[in-house]
């Protein structure tokens, strides 16, 4: 049995009936390369929607270089791995961090997974579905790798929508293309918006969407959604060395300004993707898985 098999397996693993799980959300960010400020976006965002009311978890999918907590200031004790050795519930892992959100740690591989046995896997299936009863969150907020490995484009199909983060850069905007064109060679209906970063004005970033968006049409027929820009802004930078999220700390910066206006235009778009608890992810996770 290869890698791909053992985790179909294990998504099989004591499927519970579907009404018993809170109806979350689930939203991944990812980028082309790394550098475009994907994480940093995602732990805004994150803070953004708990603004407006909707109660946030966010998952450190980064494999290999998970830095959330950095980002926040945390240390965290227990990580996703402590869960998958059978050394910690789900609910002894997550971290209340500022701004409100939760945050479950990241992981050093997804591999992991598949190494489990059945028992293994059962007690793993089993903690996803306790924490799912009990977690009140409405949204999860996935930060993913950057680039173009197996685990990145797994859980980008195993979300519900993709959020693309690049920068007017031409290189990224290729390397953003490349991903996308993954995603919808494997899942042609993917729900995948554009976020622009770091970009001098609205019209260079609606310019950069619209240079992305026809040679997607025109190549892939696969239509993106626009989904906002952020602003060049000096505290961004300042911020990530004091690690404390830009929203808290410069709530009226343009940056802060341009976040919100996303996290707005997200809770306003209609709402049309399926929904699950986490271990709904990590079962769409296990079809993918393997492609």
């Amino acid at each position: 049995m290869d890698q791909a098999d053992k985790l179909r397996e294990l998504a099989k693993v004591h499927r519970p009936a579907a009404a018993v799980l809170n109806n979350k959300r689930t939203i991944a960010v990812a980028s082309g390369k790394g550098g475009v400020g994907k994480t940093n976006f995602s732990v805004n965002i994150s803070i953004a929607l708990n603004q407006l009311g909707q109660k946030v978890i966010l998952l450190d999918a980064d494999l290999g270089m998970a830095n959330i907590d950095v980002l926040c200031g945390l240390s965290p004790k227990y990580n996703l791995g402590h869960v998958i050795n059978n050394k910690k519930s789900f609910g002894e892992i997550v971290i209340e961090c500022c701004g409100g959100i939760n945050v479950i740690p990241g992981v050093s591989g997804v591999e992991e997974l598949t190494s489990l046995n059945l028992e293994q896997q059962q007690i793993f299936f089993e903690q996803l579905e306790i924490f799912d009863k009990v977690d009140m969150s409405k949204i999860l907020v996935i930060d993913i790798g950057a680039g173009m490995a197996p685990t990145v484009i797994n859980f980008l199909l195993a979300s519900n929508e993709s959020i693309i983060i690049t920068t007017p850069e031409p290189t990224a905007m290729m390397d953003a293309y490349a991903i996308i064109k993954t995603i919808v060679g494997k899942k042609p209906d993917a729900d995948i918006s554009i976020i622009v970063n770091m970009v001098k004005s609205k019209e260079e970033a609606v310019q950069v969407f619209h240079s992305m968006s026809m040679i997607t049409q025109q190549f892939l027929n696969h239509q993106l959604q626009y989904l906002g820009h952020i602003l060049s802004d000096p505290v961004v930078s300042k911020c990530v060395k004091q690690q404390s999220p830009f929203l808290l700390s410069y709530p009226h910066s343009q940056a802060s300004k341009c976040v919100r206006e996303i996290a707005l235009r997200l809770l306003n778009r209609k709402d049309t993707v399926h929904r699950g608890g986490i271990k709904n992810l990590f079962e769409r996770l296990g079809s993918f898985f393997g492609g």
